[in-house]
């Protein structure tokens, strides 16, 4: 008897479209060295899989290149690893990546004035695709099939601020979920089969939430989003 076929993560389909591998949801390029023990891949169709390397790597850079991210050890093993090599042998990237980098005045969400601050522009489209991969990723492991293809993603960083909202809701979630170290985790909850909440926390500095919700449900969020 025939096992169950694994799908791709990115477009649910089987081998039979092309070679299959598997994926590290979240980069590989977030760690200098070997990846923790339970690090965890999932089923990719390898060219569904190779569109994405660079996007990861610079959104590598940038987590790391932002204040306050310095004082975690695997960025100070990056930065005296795989960035030292990077600016050696490719310094014309790292440059792509500090766009219009500048002095410049920096407030609070607030908008009280906290000074100047080194400034970089963030290419938001190439931060988000990794993130939504990630999300996918996260869904495939605890439900162990694709997120359907016709669910929304919609994901933004965040503040203590920003989540005051949520408490309820993350109350609820699971705890926080680890491959054995901090540079990511996360925490998540399903309601029914339609949505997905989650928290996602890098170098435990840099947070972002993310919503995933099939058809049915977009209407109730753009509702809720216009409020």
């Amino acid at each position: 008897m025939q096992g169950k076929r694994e799908l791709c993560m990115f477009c649910g389909k089987d081998d039979s479209f092309g070679p299959m591998t598997r994926e590290h949801f979240v980069p590989r390029a977030l760690w200098d060295g070997p990846r923790p023990t339970y690090t965890k891949t999932v089923p990719a169709h390898a060219t569904c899989n190779s569109s994405f390397s660079e996007d990861n790597e610079y959104f590598r850079d940038v987590l790391i290149l932002q204040h306050g991210a310095d004082h975690h050890s695997e960025v100070q093993k990056l930065y005296t690893g795989k960035i030292q090599r990077k600016q050696r042998s490719r310094r014309g990237s790292l440059k792509n990546t500090l766009k219009d980098f500048a002095y410049r005045a920096v407030n609070s969400t607030g908008g009280v004035y906290l000074g100047h601050a080194p400034t970089f522009s963030v290419q938001w489209s190439r931060m988000e695709r990794v993130l939504l991969n990630v999300m996918k990723g996260i869904f495939y492991t605890v439900r162990e099939k694709p997120m359907p293809q016709d669910w929304a993603i919609k994901v933004a960083p965040t503040t203590d601020v920003a989540l005051t909202p949520m408490v309820e809701l993350i109350a609820q979630m699971c705890p926080w979920q680890t491959f054995g170290d901090d540079v990511f985790m996360t925490r998540y909850i399903f309601l029914d089969d339609d949505v997905m909440y989650c928290l996602m926390q890098f170098y435990r500095i840099h947070v972002f939430t993310g919503r995933a919700f099939s058809k049915e449900c977009e209407e109730d969020f753009r509702h809720d989003d216009q409020r």
